[in-house]
């Protein structure tokens, strides 16, 4: 009895120790994917807001009623 309640122990542990998260690893070609998506993202948030800049100012010099 005694052996099978350490072999079951030895496997639990065993087991246990296999399930450690592992790191997970950025290549080179992936940085500069991520480095790419990320500078679309801020030239889309800059035409956005050239955009937006741009609607302001005509609000702005309209007035309401005009034609």
């Amino acid at each position: 009895m005694k052996k099978y309640s350490f072999l079951i122990v030895l496997i639990i542990f065993l087991l246990g120790c296999d399930n450690h998260p592992k790191a997970v690893e950025v290549t080179k070609e992936e940085k500069s994917e991520l480095e790419k998506v990320e500078t679309f993202e801020k030239t889309d948030k800059q035409k956005e807001d050239s955009v937006l800049t741009k609607w302001q100012k005509k609000m702005e010099q309209s007035k309401v009623g005009e034609e």
